[in-house]
């Protein structure tokens, strides 16, 4: 699991959405469950958490948390009740799902009226306007073609958004399309070092890096705080 800044940007987050022990968190993408824990155990939240992988929900219920934890896709979260939760953590994992723009609008739905969102992921560092515009019109253009038999029965229509492109986010699009649906950006702060720092002790340890990290020069890594009005 991609985790630049460990527990410190984790606390950064948490610390701008203003949680309170007791409040209902939603954490989607948990893994193994170490931010679960460290969210249980030092702020005292009311958590519940999913994620797609199996065996990560069977590592993070080893850890005997009073978190309800348990199977989940963050782009379809039907399980859950609109205006249930406080607050939803995504460290690193929007950008893992086929429809980002889906995620969005579903923890909108389950957010109670003035829940807040804390995400961290990659995102284009000095996008050129020429590709943005290039990714503007297509993600126009995909956004009319007529749907095909068996679009609804599979994953195979992924339609573009002008704000997410090559396992990255563009930062103006997204937070227009958050406004559009929303949400109010309360912080916004470039991480960038923590990532280059946290890529340098994986090169150091043998690994490699994986998804919109390929072009570590272009990749930034950034920290938001949302509110839903």
């Amino acid at each position: 699991m991609l985790r630049p800044g460990g527990f410190a940007m984790t606390d950064r987050g948490l610390s701008a959405c203003g949680f309170a022990p007791g409040d209902k968190v939603l954490e989607i993408g948990c893994g193994e469950g170490e931010t679960l824990e460290h969210m249980e155990k030092v702020y005292g939240l009311d958590l519940t958490a999913v994620d797609i992988d199996l065996s990560m929900v069977s590592k993070a219920k080893e850890r005997g948390l009073a978190a309800e934890i348990r199977y989940g896709d963050g782009e379809f979260l039907e399980g859950f009740l609109s205006n249930t939760f406080d607050g939803v953590v995504m460290e690193c994992v929007l950008s893992l799902i086929h429809k980002p723009q889906e995620a969005l609008h579903e923890v909108w739905c389950v957010l109670k009226h003035g829940g807040r969102l804390f995400l961290s992921d990659l995102y284009h560092r000095d996008p050129s306007a020429r590709d943005m515009e290039a990714l503007a019109r297509r993600a126009a253009a995909d956004a009319v073609r007529p749907h095909e038999y068996g679009d609804c029965e599979s994953d195979e229509d992924v339609r573009m958004v002008d704000f997410f492109y090559d396992g990255r986010f563009y930062l103006d699009p997204l937070k227009r399309y958050m406004r559009s649906l929303g949400y109010r950006i309360l912080l916004e702060e470039d991480r960038t070092k923590d990532l280059q720092e946290y890529a340098a002790e994986k090169a150091m340890d043998g690994e490699q890096l994986c998804g919109g990290f390929r072009r570590p020069g272009r990749t930034g890594y950034f920290l938001m705080a949302a509110e839903k009005e």
